[in-house]
């Protein structure tokens, strides 16, 4: 009688390790797929991939994080951040919380993405982009401050220049981590609506031909 209990229970151990081995090898799959549709350029059939793959190992990091990505890259913000939402609960790190902001900025969510690229940066210090795209975070704040409240465009308030200040401190400390052209180019946009033109490279202040 117990030789034939443990024989059951052996049975059961073994039929779940093959059931659990086949869904990874199906995820797997899925998975495989999906980033060959991506490279394909075709992210409507990688996204039905990844539907795929996700519901077969629903508590996947990696999936999630493939699938907001693909949903960032067609601008539908709100789904990239419910499966950044989801990767975050499993697995918290900087990158993740930077895009979900950058998901955020997109929206105009500017306040809500400041919080995530505080994160960001608390968990890496070192993480240029999170500086540079918090700076620019700042920056919209201020112009909204000049433009939604009525404000003279040539006198700064102070909300708004708060936040330009702001900006440039987070772009400049990018810029010291990265010398990144585009991290320039946003400080520029920064000095050019505070009106400190001097600042400017010869560079930025050369006109087209």
């Amino acid at each position: 009688m117990k030789f034939l209990k443990n024989l059951i229970l052996i049975t059961i151990v073994l039929t779940l390790t093959i059931t659990a081995f086949a869904c990874e090898n199906e995820a797997e799959k899925y998975y495989n797929q999906a980033v060959e549709f991506k490279a394909q350029g075709k992210d409507f059939e990688a996204l039905l991939s990844l539907e795929k793959t996700i519901g077969i190992e629903p508590n996947n990091v990696e999936f999630y994080t493939k699938r907001a990505s693909l949903f960032y890259n067609l601008g539908d913000w709100e789904h990239a951040i419910a499966d950044y939402d989801k990767a975050i609960s499993f697995k918290p790190g900087a990158a993740l919380y930077t895009a979900r902001a950058r998901a955020y900025y997109n929206m105009l969510e500017h306040e809500r993405a400041i919080e995530d690229f505080n994160e960001a940066i608390r968990i890496d210090p070192l993480l240029a982009e999170a500086y540079v795209w918090r700076g620019k975070s700042y920056h919209a704040l201020g112009q909204y401050e000049l433009f939604y409240e009525a404000r003279s465009y040539h006198a700064l308030s102070t909300d708004a220049l708060d936040r330009y200040k702001l900006a440039l401190e987070d772009i400049t400390e990018a810029i010291r981590l990265d010398p990144d052209a585009d991290y320039q180019a946003a400080r520029a946009l920064v000095y050019i609506d505070m009106e400190q033109y001097e600042k400017l490279s010869p560079i930025m202040m050369k006109p087209s031909a």
